[in-house]
């Protein structure tokens, strides 16, 4: 079982296509040293689910509208708790790939209902929702989509809330959307992505005309280096004596710039002149000096440390994400 603070990927597939989707993604997302666990959504307990803070989905839709058969179930819980469970899941932040064929009156219905059941329930949105057509070729939403989530799954795991919205891209007469027989539940259409026309050229929805809820629209921006900066910088801080501690902090400084965060590289001892107790991010790279000293560099952060851990008030730098090499 995946820890609560690693990604979770759940997938709803009837043929195949979203569990394949799915694992590659759960396979890269390894590879790029992010912790993570994959599973059906059925097989993702309540209790797993709702101690999650990011969770990727890919989930198809079979029949006329209805769900996979390995993701009835969570659906069927989603509906459950939606009535009286508006906060359940508050501190989930979520994307979705919804998999469909505009050949079909109900084009990605599982995925939809996914979506708002999870916004109504207080999870948020922190990478634009994909929807793609089988009856054209998925391949034209899901390699961008997969492509581009990077930089704002790291934002998410990095700084929680903190997370700057996607960019809205909304279809007029897709404020509301069917989600059973008896009820209806608003869905969000933050950072909807569907395929652009056969030629390339915006859809009628970029031109501003009046499109239904299945009509295709226009991909909206990932977000950028601007919109990263919106978020407060990680610092990345060293205490170094023979150079190997800065030499290894900046490595990361400038890995952590070409994953689009913004960032501050300093020696510890600039501490104060960062705002070391607002951060939300540090990342520390220090050695030992001597006799097991603190660097020259690092000798009055250490200091403060311990002048700031005497005093006896209320911690002083609660909040804060920190890790030490």
């Amino acid at each position: 079982m995946a820890h609560p603070s690693s990604v979770l990927f759940l997938y709803g597939s009837q043929t195949g296509n979203a569990e394949s989707i799915c694992r590659d993604l759960h396979f890269s997302a390894l590879g790029k040293g992010f912790p993570a666990g994959v599973s059906t959504l059925n097989d993702c307990s309540p209790a797993r689910l709702a101690a999650a803070v990011v969770a990727v989905i890919v989930c198809s839709t079979t029949g006329d509208g209805d769900a996979p058969d390995n993701a009835v179930g969570f659906l069927r819980w989603l509906r459950r708790q939606s009535a009286a469970n508006a906060a359940l899941l508050g501190n989930l932040h979520y994307t979705i790939l919804a998999l469909g064929d505009q050949n079909y009156s109900r084009f990605c219905e599982a995925g939809r209902k996914i979506n708002g059941f999870l916004s109504g329930l207080g999870a948020r949105l922190f990478y634009r929702r994909g929807e793609a057509d089988d009856g054209v070729g998925l391949e034209a939403v899901v390699e961008p989509w997969k492509q581009d989530l990077w930089g704002s799954l790291s934002q998410a795991m990095f700084f929680g809330s903190t997370v700057p919205p996607p960019t809205p891209c909304k279809d007029a007469g897709d404020d509301e959307m069917q989600v059973d027989t008896q009820s209806k539940s608003k869905t969000s259409t933050e950072g909807l992505i569907t395929p652009a026309s056969p030629n390339g050229s915006p859809s009628r929805a970029a031109q501003g005309a009046t499109t239904s809820p299945t009509s295709m629209t226009p991909a909206a921006p990932a977000p950028s280096g601007a919109a990263a900066a919106e978020a407060p910088p990680l610092l990345l801080l060293y205490g170094s004596q023979t150079g190997n501690a800065e030499s290894i902090c900046t490595d990361l400084y400038r890995m952590v710039l070409s994953m689009g965060f913004t960032a501050r590289l300093a020696p510890l001892n600039r501490h104060a002149e960062l705002s070391f107790p607002t951060a939300p991010v540090a990342i520390i790279v220090c050695s030992s000096s001597g006799n097991g000293d603190a660097p020259d560099n690092a000798a009055k952060f250490v200091r403060w440390l311990k002048k700031a851990g005497a005093g006896g008030a209320a911690p002083l730098l609660q909040g804060m994400r920190y890790t030490v090499l």
